[in-house]
């Protein structure tokens, strides 16, 4: 029972340890797949205001930031 117990403790881990690699390599995949928006600055119509506003988050570092003008 033991030897079983821990044949199967280790088959989780390397399924584990290979899920996590997948999706490393998905997230990569994604960063290079994704089309980028392309942007292009139009100015307000008469009598309206403009406020732009940016957020980020970087996942690695774990902060994120916000600006407004």
């Amino acid at each position: 029972m033991r030897v079983q117990v821990s044949a199967k403790a280790i088959r989780d881990a390397e399924e584990w340890f290979m899920a996590q690699a997948l999706e490393k390599e998905w997230k990569e995949t994604e960063k290079i797949t994704q089309p980028v928006p392309e942007r292009r600055w139009h100015p307000p119509k008469p009598d309206w205001k403009m406020c732009n506003v940016g957020f980020t988050f970087d996942n690695n570092k774990r902060i994120a930031g916000g600006g407004w003008f």
